[in-house]
């Protein structure tokens, strides 16, 4: 008995050794020869894109550090940070304090311009869910889509050239009926929308310049870049406030009902925290809608004006997917029909033209999120509590000449990324797939397109500066 009371001592003795060691090598009290992260300290007024991260890639691997403004960011990317984050997403990471809430909490300053607590983020995606990612939501607003398209494109017509705003302004024209309805009764909305492209003190020139300040220096004087978009969301916010007085009553699909519904429900705590929590929610929502499609619609027209035998291939294929053309009653050279949602999806040439759009073209190129736990990736150890930016968009760098657009490019043989990975990836992307096959289609089948004198923009908003030559596709 005294060997087995003995024997049981020592056992306990080798558990609660064992135990310790084991905690003290989760407490990285026992580590050695750690691996550090590299990284690199960004300057302040640096702006990073897809560019930037791929450099860094390529410079550092798939994991690296990044210090900007005093935070510093540990990037997964690549085949294995991005399978890594795929695969373990809930067990590592979550969304709540995974970035900055406003430009306030980024820039130190008190004079945020974009607010998207996580309060509203959730409210946002909950909201959405049924408005955004079911194909009935999607196929109620696909006419919807093209009759704006329509008005705009048909406008067109015995001009010799556009400017290359007015391919934003269409954007921002299906953002906001999408979000608040149709207003055209009401002239203090629609009325921006105005087709002649005029320049004129309205929520689509507001926008533009809310947007430009994003990634401008923090100046809150105006004059400056910064607080001309300062004054700009302010202006916004009270054309805001004018819907709040007079909610749409629409039939057609629009969000800002739901969004209504959800904060009231939420908060009854009285009108000030309403309008400001709805201002918060409004901007971040068309700043997303507007910003993103822009930026693909404007890619599309670069490529499309630069390419003529793009254009006429993709004029052919239309054509031939319609009904009227297969029974003989319209030709390639024109044809104006309308294309079904189930149309879309039969287009080879138009599916890998915006694939490739989407590759060079997109907002989306990364998610942040923090981390919950310590784990180990490609030798290195990323400790609980760090800030996560997972870079989505490598694979789209990492092909053969990936700065040059080819429509032809196999788009399987690498991660085509352009709205996010993970369970918070864009809940529009199947409504922008739509809205950017729809706008080529109507552009193409009516219009002959050429580039020239233009400067395409980089991150944070590609845009093309400068007027297109058009010419009607002839009868």
């Amino acid at each position: 008995m005294v060997w087995l009371a003995l024997l049981f001592f020592l056992s306990l003795c080798a558990l609660l050794f064992i135990s310790a060691i084991q905690r003290l090598v989760a407490n990285k009290e026992f580590l050695v020869n750690k691996k550090e992260i590299p990284g690199e300290i960004m300057e302040d007024d640096c702006v990073p894109g897809d560019e930037y991260f791929a450099a860094m890639n390529k410079k550092h691997g798939d994991v690296f550090n990044v210090t900007f403004l005093g935070e510093t960011y540990t990037v997964l990317t690549g085949k294995k940070g991005i399978d890594f984050f795929k695969q373990n997403e809930r067990k590592y990471f979550q969304v709540k304090g995974s970035s900055p809430e406003s430009w306030d909490e980024l820039y130190g300053t008190s004079n945020p311009i974009l607010t998207v607590p996580e309060t509203v983020h959730k409210l946002f995606r909950r909201a959405c869910t049924n408005a955004m990612m079911s194909m009935k939501a999607i196929e109620s607003f696909y006419p919807v889509v093209n009759k704006i398209l329509e008005d705009f494109v048909l406008s067109w017509e015995g001009q010799e050239k556009i400017h290359s705003h007015q391919i934003a302004k269409i954007a921002f024209a299906i953002s906001w009926v999408w979000v608040f309805g149709d207003r055209g009764n009401n002239p203090s909305f629609l009325s921006h929308f105005s087709t002649s492209g005029e320049k004129s003190s309205d929520m689509f020139d507001l926008f533009r310049v809310f947007v430009q300040a994003l990634s401008a220096p923090v100046n809150t004087e105006l004059g400056t870049p910064y607080g001309d978009g300062l004054d700009a969301r302010r202006k916004i916010v009270d054309h805001f406030k004018e819907i709040y007085e007079h909610p749409p009553t629409d039939k057609i699909p629009h969000l800002y009902k739901t969004f209504h519904e959800y904060i009231e429900q939420e908060d009854k705590r009285g009108t000030p925290k309403y309008e400001k929590r709805m201002s918060d929610l409004l901007v971040g929502v068309l700043f997303a809608a507007y910003h993103a499609i822009s930026m693909s619609l404007n890619g599309a027209l670069w490529e499309l004006g630069t390419n003529e035998a793009l254009q006429k291939n993709l004029r052919e294929e239309f054509c031939t997917q319609l009904e009227k053309y297969k029974t003989g009653t319209e030709t390639p050279e024109k044809c104006t029909s309308h294309l079904t949602l189930h149309d879309l999806s039969k287009l080879p040439l138009c599916n890998n033209f915006v694939m490739e759009v989407l590759r060079l073209y997109n907002a989306g190129f990364g998610i942040y999120r923090l981390t919950i736990a310590d784990f180990e990736i490609d030798g290195y150890t990323v400790p609980k509590g760090s800030k996560a930016f997972i870079f989505c968009g490598y694979d789209h760098y990492n092909v053969m000449h990936p700065w040059n657009f080819d429509e032809n490019r196999d788009h399987e043989s690498y991660q085509w990324e352009p709205f996010g990975v993970g369970s918070r990836s864009c809940m529009g992307q199947k409504f922008s797939l739509m809205e950017i096959k729809s706008f080529i289609f109507i552009i193409v089948t009516r219009f002959h397109f050429k580039i020239s004198d233009v400067i395409p923009r980089a991150f944070p908003e590609f845009e093309i500066d400068g007027d297109i030559q058009i010419s009607p596709v002839r009868t």
